[in-house]
């Protein structure tokens, strides 16, 4: 086993230190006029894309380097490497080490042999649709495994790398190589065109000259507005027209309907162009009701081009303008249907676009019913999250959704009808589910508040108010807070519950007023305020265990008493009674049953160690075991009665 001297190996630093350090490395050197490129890394991975990926990937799969990249992606991490420039087929770069200035590196690549380059671009024929496409490496997996061989892909081998480095390391691949290495991968991540580069190709070579595209000059590449027809062969119908190797037209219906439909989509370009502009599609999508995904789908597109559409980065291709026109066809027949007497239309005297499907009254209609998001999407058959778009306005009320809050508006004009012509008549005559006289659903029983209160009368918790109705505690927890709307079934559940504890509490009041109980009875209820405990305990002379042992509860609840937390329950009002007869004027506290248990505690201690007895000994005299013999001497529990007459006789006897 090796040992670890001081004087091998320098002091371990850490990485926040190690950083520090670079970063005051690297303003000095800019601060001397040189241009430098650092190479920061960020995120888990060092590199995210699929050419910086595959580079990493590249470089670990060599086993001569198994042994020194871990420590190169710790000096990456740490930021030691403060420039990399890649040109073609060179690589160069300063990397911070233990040294007051950076080591220079220079990595060498040899170009990539002519016939492997061939081959590729034989393979990769037509293959891959647009430059955009080929940067991101958004390609069929055979082309991307046929990048990836080591033998025959794009991808360097250590062979044909050349590396040197002015550190004094003797390994020939040393940690800022190793660093290095890594950087290239994190470098490929912000400019994947610079791999090209560096391996002496064209990547325009590997696309048909009909597909070549543009991107901007910059370390993140936009795609060119103007030349988004190039670049998006699988999206512009302009790339499908000038597709390599396409056959002559043969006689038949299928080529003769082709034609045409290409021609008539390059004549009317500008005008559907001119349709649908970005304001239209993104109007059009709201009047809808739809997402950016479900106008994707109904268009056979994802709801990124939908995105692109209503931002203006590109325009609409010519094969969804038939589904696009046939989108807003429909819905300027809806929109002219409520004036014709549609059945979707919304109720009479009430227009969709100024009360009830606007922002605002989607919201006053909510708060009218007493119901949250949630609870009324659940009865619409949506989410909360669609409400709350439609209370925002970020997206229109959908067409399906109408008949629903039509509904619901019409339910809740009649009831407020009900109320101004009758408000002291019961609603709902003969009903089962109705709440009791002179109190509507909405307002109590079914509202939070109504089901918490109708809970506490009953004295349950939630999970068995939700066993009553046959549903969790959640549910419970759930109606209480206003988060979900109360079925109809629960509602039978719960007015039954509460025509219950009506009767209840009406047979309690017939029986308390025939009993007429006489006024010190009463006494108790008024008595037995928080300070009137405490002032009770105090004259008693009590700790409050001492004084919940003799009421038979424990101590916390003789402290929830007097700070007011919980009332006195009947049960122990009795037992302060008798306690507080027993307390007469100018009584002493040492009369009090506590004194006599601690006398006799100190008593039994004396005895005890007069005697040389242990208190197993003595607790085997008292028929008590010693640690209740213990707590009697300390005072921490009572001694019973049956026990006093027991202790006097064992104290006063001679042995």
């Amino acid at each position: 086993m090796s040992r670890r001297y001081n004087s091998y190996y320098p002091p371990y630093v850490p990485v926040a230190v190690r950083q520090q350090r670079n970063a005051k490395i690297l303003s000095r050197l800019a601060q001397d006029g040189r241009q430098l490129h650092p190479v920061v890394a960020t995120g888990r991975n060092l590199a995210a894309s699929f050419w910086g990926r595959a580079w990493c990937a590249n470089v670990e799969s060599y086993q001569d380097y198994a042994n020194r990249l871990p420590r190169g992606r710790t000096y990456l991490r740490s930021r030691a490497v403060v420039d990399l420039c890649i040109t073609s087929g060179r690589v160069e770069a300063l990397v911070n080490g233990s040294q007051a200035q950076p080591y220079e590196i220079l990595l060498e690549i040899a170009p990539l042999p002519r016939e492997r380059w061939e081959a590729l671009k034989q393979k990769c024929l037509g293959r891959i649709d647009s430059l955009l496409a080929l940067v991101q490496g958004k390609l069929p997996p055979e082309i991307l495994a046929e990048f990836c061989n080591p033998v025959s892909g794009l991808f360097p081998s250590p062979e044909e790398m050349r590396m040197t480095c002015s550190c004094p390391d003797w390994a020939g691949l040393c940690k800022h190589l190793a660093a290095v290495l890594y950087g290239i991968g994190i470098r490929l991540d912000e400019d994947p065109r610079l791999f090209f580069t560096l391996r002496g190709i064209q990547e325009d070579e590997l696309l048909g000259a009909e597909a070549v595209g543009t991107l901007a000059e910059g370390t993140r590449p936009e795609i060119a507005v103007d030349n988004l027809s190039d670049m998006f062969g699988v999206e512009f119908d302009s790339l499908e027209n000038a597709a390599p190797g396409q056959p002559p037209q043969r006689s038949g219906s299928a080529s003769s309907d082709r034609r045409p439909a290409i021609a008539g989509t390059q004549k009317g370009s500008a005008d559907a162009e001119a349709q649908f502009t970005p304001a239209v599609i993104g109007k059009l999508r709201q009047s809808l009701g739809f997402s950016q995904s479900e106008l994707g789908e109904h268009c056979g597109c994802s709801a990124t081009m939908v995105s692109l559409w209503e931002r203006g980065r590109i325009a609409v291709a010519a094969r969804y303008w038939e589904r696009l026109s046939a989108l807003l066809a429909r819905q300027q027949e809806k929109e002219a249907a409520p004036q014709k007497g549609s059945a979707a239309a919304p109720p009479a005297g009430t227009t969709a676009s100024e009360v009830l499907y606007s922002p605002g009254g989607v919201k006053s209609l909510r708060t009218a019913l007493g119901l949250t998001q949630s609870g009324l999407g659940n009865l619409c058959g949506c989410s909360a999250t669609m409400v709350s778009l439609w209370e925002r306005g970020r997206i229109a009320v959908a067409a399906r959704y109408w008949e629903c809050l039509s509904e619901l508006l019409a339910r809740q004009q009649e009831k407020e009808a009900a109320a101004n012509k009758s408000p002291a008549a019961s609603p709902g005559k003969g009903s089962a589910a109705a709440p009791p006289a002179g109190t509507t659903a909405s307002e109590v029983l079914y509202s939070p508040g109504g089901v918490k209160s109708l809970r506490t009368a009953l004295g349950l918790t939630q999970s068995g108010l939700g066993n009553l109705c046959g549903c969790s505690g959640t549910l419970v927890s759930l109606w209480e807070r206003g988060w979900s709307a109360i079925a109809p079934g629960y509602r039978e559940c719960l007015a039954a519950l509460l025509a219950r504890q009506q009767k209840k509490e009406a047979a309690a009041k017939k029986r308390s007023a025939a009993a007429a109980p006489p006024a010190e009875s009463v006494a108790p209820a008024v008595q037995y305020s928080p300070v009137e405990v405490k002032s009770l305990r105090t004259a008693l002379g009590m700790t409050q265990s001492r004084l919940g042992e003799l009421c038979g509860c424990s101590g916390a609840m003789v402290s929830l008493w007097e700070r007011g937390s919980i009332a006195v329950s009947p049960r122990y009002r009795e037992r302060l009674s008798e306690l507080a007869e027993s307390q007469q004027p100018g009584a002493v506290a040492a009369a009090g049953p506590q004194a006599v248990e601690e006398e006799l505690g100190v008593l039994l201690s004396r005895y005890r160690q007069a005697h040389g007895l242990t208190r197993s000994e003595l607790g085997r005299r008292l028929q008590v075991e010693g640690k209740v013999l213990r707590q009697w001497e300390q005072g921490k529990l009572p001694i019973p009665a049956r026990k006093v007459r027991l202790i006097q006789k064992v104290i006063s006897s001679k042995g």
